[in-house]
């Protein structure tokens, strides 16, 4: 399965954008109980085989595998990790 698991939960991989945010009503919404998350914080879309990233001008940024991202797109490869605020996302493996 190809997709996003955020602690015991699955997203599967977007077929089109998924922006995730700590407001209820994004497609990845991660709650309210992280400050470090905002609103919008990035945009996770298909490109090809790849999952690329995009980080909205977040106030705090976001880190793959321990890099922060800046604006550019990037690819986030299976097994990679995402860190938004005190949340950590990870890629399933295809």
């Amino acid at each position: 399965r190809d997709g996003i698991q955020v602690g015991d939960r699955f997203y599967p991989a977007p077929s089109g954008d998924m922006i995730v945010s700590r407001e209820p009503l994004a497609v990845l919404a991660l709650g309210d109980d992280d400050r470090g998350i905002s609103i919008p914080h990035c945009l996770i879309k298909r490109g090809g085989d790849d999952l690329v990233v995009r980080d909205l001008n977040s106030s705090h940024g976001v880190l793959i595998d321990g890099k922060k991202i800046g604006s550019d797109e990037q690819v986030i490869r299976p097994g990679g990790v995402l860190q938004l605020g005190k949340t950590t996302l990870s890629r399933s493996d295809g």
